[in-house]
């Protein structure tokens, strides 16, 4: 979803955030290099970042997966040793703002105003006021 998208869904009294991971250094996503081609490299969980553009692993748990439709699970008996097949491992897009980066594209949108930017966890994020 666009970031209008997202404000329109939200209530005026909303806020919209990118959703920060872990980073070591406030200053270390200036220095992530663009991702070179069309690949993008996978991130290693609390590390830090060394692309601006990346895929981020994302663990399907257990439960389920919408709504009406359970995921599938194999009840083992007490003290069995077979192996249960591990969860699914899917990879989610994540960019990873410079400082200014994401207030500079917030402030081009006329659908919203620019209350605070900040650095949180290794991301910069905004509090959005809806117009």
């Amino acid at each position: 979803r666009t970031l209008c998208d997202q404000v329109r869904a939200s209530s005026s009294q909303g806020s919209a955030c990118s959703d920060p991971l872990l980073n070591d250094s406030k200053d270390e996503g200036c220095n992530a290099k663009p991702a070179p081609d069309s690949r993008l490299p996978v991130h290693t969980n609390r590390t830090s970042f060394h692309s601006q553009d990346l895929l981020v692993p994302w663990h399907l748990k257990g439960g389920t997966k919408k709504k009406g439709q359970h995921v599938d699970t194999v009840s083992l008996p007490a003290g069995s040793k077979e192996l249960q097949e591990p969860s699914p491992v899917f990879h989610r897009y994540y960019h990873v703002f410079c400082e200014g980066e994401l207030e500079a594209a917030c402030r081009s949108l006329d659908c919203v105003r620019v209350q605070k930017s900040y650095y949180d966890q290794g991301n910069w994020c905004v509090v959005l006021e809806k117009l």
